[in-house]
């Protein structure tokens, strides 16, 4: 099997690094024809054209802008966790020992999932707008090397003296929030940055996204549905609105304005009155069966 290694320097160091290595070393030694490339390298994206499968050694952000072109090349892709959350791994079982690559690719089981769309950027995991996307923003704004949970605690704390922006939200062509400051998530998969996982039910084989609303006068506010959503309660919440479509919508109002973030990365920013750096509108669809997913050999999609 031709099998690519992307490999994102800045994602882990020491022995992560050495799970690279050692993952070369086993596929090679199984007279599997590897290549090996940094994310940095010009030319990473044409190699996956030329691959059968992509190992994407790095973080979620590492898979993030690995889809264009797994979703032009249609190669397979198996995501080695070297970042902080590995939101994607963690889905599919996917974990740190090469050995659980190799027998995945001596065996090989291809699962065919969904991503969604967002303004034309793919995403396997979700793209929310509220104080999440702040602390990412804030975050990116401010990040020098690799990160780790504790990195967040700035960023979060800071995100405490800004207010939710008032929402409106579409989802095929029904309007289900109008004018109501709060957070929203639209998820391809249910996984969620420290396990809060507002949308549980997201299913990338189902041809929809998962589309949750969590009212928020507050940050604080905000906090508490992380929170509920960590203790697996946000589900029996009145105010909780949660829908599947395969196209969603969403813009600000009243004036506002209102960082995204898609899959952990800094996206727009939305304003109810657009200027440069600005839209006015996220559009949202889901993509079928979109990429292909090299399962560990115990796993199954969810």
């Amino acid at each position: 099997m031709k099998v690519l290694i992307l490999h994102n320097p800045s994602s882990g160091t020491g022995s992560r690094r050495a799970l690279v290595d050692e993952s070369e070393q086993l596929l090679h030694a199984d007279g599997h024809e590897i290549s090996r490339m940094s994310t940095m390298d010009a030319g990473a994206s044409d190699a996956i054209a030329h691959a059968e499968l992509v190992v994407l050694a790095g973080g979620d952000g590492t898979v993030h802008h690995a889809l264009p072109a797994l979703s032009r090349s249609r190669a397979a892709m198996y995501h080695l966790p070297l970042g902080t959350e590995n939101l994607f791994a963690r889905h599919f079982a996917m974990d740190r020992h090469a050995v659980t690559l190799r027998r995945a690719v001596a065996d090989p089981t291809i699962a065919e999932i969904d991503l969604g769309e967002a303004n034309s950027t793919l995403f396997s995991l979700m793209v929310s707008a509220g104080p999440d996307a702040g602390v990412i923003h804030d975050l990116a704004s401010t990040r020098r090397g690799p990160i780790t949970h504790v990195t967040y605690l700035a960023p979060i704390w800071r995100q405490f003296s800004s207010r939710p922006a008032p929402l409106w939200i579409e989802a095929d062509a029904t309007t289900i929030v109008e004018d109501v400051p709060g957070w929203v998530v639209v998820a391809n998969l249910p996984d969620y940055g420290g396990r809060a996982n507002p949308a549980p039910r997201a299913d990338a084989t189902d041809g929809l996204l998962d589309v949750v609303f969590m009212p928020a006068s507050s940050t604080w506010r905000a906090m508490r549905w992380f929170l509920a959503g960590r203790w697996g309660t946000a589900e029996r919440h009145p105010d909780r609105i949660a829908v599947r479509a395969s196209r969603v919508r969403i813009a600000t109002s009243q004036g506002a304005t209102a960082p995204v973030q898609v899959d952990g990365e800094p996206f727009i920013k939305l304003a109810d009155a657009p200027r440069e750096g600005f839209s006015d509108v996220l559009d949202v669809v889901c993509r079928r069966n979109a990429l292909r997913v090299l399962l560990p050999r115990a796993a199954t999609p969810a």
